[in-house]
């Protein structure tokens, strides 16, 4: 496994075109590019990429990190807010435990921001994990942008969530969860929803044909960083892009279009005898 030094990642973050005062989404794999010389514990792993991207976005910048927790619903858990770990890697649930940081409190997609702009992104957001008022529309709104580090061309474009929610797609639905937060020792009143698919349709994402597309139209950058790479993009030209590449293609981020029965929802047919209409 390639050794990177500091000064390697310092570079790249700067080649890609990072700035002063941004806002990044972070999609990372840390262990994909290689090691960090002279870097020994995981504490200090995460704490090495976390200071060259603050040295990156300055004092202005903010950080934000998706903080999921799927396994709140898989094993009916509660969902603390202070305490229920993230399943999505070293550095996300790094920078989640961190005091200064503020965590959304949707109990299966909340994310975490560090940084001045925390309070605009995690702050009042709607009960929804990915419609009006989440987190992902406050990034849309505050222009953000989405830095990978490690992981696939595909995450450049990682927002097919919030595409689908923000679009209505037939294959997803509003669904009300049980788990409310845990906050300070008392359970919130407050429900919470999720756009959660249809099991039965079986959909799978396969972002490969939108991530290409997304790049050959120019909203990617991408430069080269250890044993793999890191990219960068804008949410609002992704999110626009989308718009209408799914006008186009509405299961373009589907591995395959899903196999809709007749008279089963989603596809449920005529209303009448079923909604109290005389």
């Amino acid at each position: 496994m390639r050794h990177i030094e500091i000064s390697d990642l310092d570079n790249a973050l700067r080649e890609v075109g990072v700035t002063d005062g941004d806002i990044l989404y972070l999609q990372t794999d840390l262990r994909a590019p290689g090691l960090i010389r002279g870097v020994r514990t995981k504490a200090d792993f995460c704490g090495t990429y976390l200071q060259a991207i603050q040295r990156a976005i300055g004092g202005r910048g903010t950080i934000v990190v998706p903080t999921f927790t799927p396994q709140v619903a898989r094993y009916d858990e509660d969902f603390i807010w202070e305490e229920t770990p993230t399943t999505l890697g070293l550095l996300p649930e790094f920078i989640r435990a961190r005091p200064e940081s503020l965590r959304s409190l949707h109990p299966l997609h909340s994310v975490t921001a560090l940084g001045p702009d925390r309070e605009r992104i995690c702050g009042d957001n709607t009960p929804t994990d990915f419609g009006w008022g989440s987190p992902y529309h406050r990034m849309l709104e505050a222009n953000a942008r989405i830095l990978t580090i490690g992981v696939s061309p595909s995450f450049a474009v990682a927002i097919a969530n919030f595409l689908e929610a923000m679009c209505c797609l037939p294959y997803n639905y509003n669904k009300l969860l049980k788990w409310r937060p845990v906050v300070g020792g008392k359970r919130l009143d407050q429900f919470f929803y999720a756009n959660a698919r249809h099991l039965h349709l079986n959909t799978r994402h396969i972002l490969r044909h939108f991530a290409s597309s997304a790049e050959q139209a120019g909203l990617i950058r991408r430069v080269a960083y250890g044993d793999s790479t890191i990219q960068l993009s804008n949410i609002a030209d992704v999110f626009n892009f989308g718009l209408e590449f799914l006008k186009r293609e509405p299961y373009g981020l589907l591995e395959e279009p899903p196999l809709f029965e007749y008279g089963v929802l989603p596809f449920d047919g005529p209303t009448a005898g079923r909604d109290g209409v005389s």
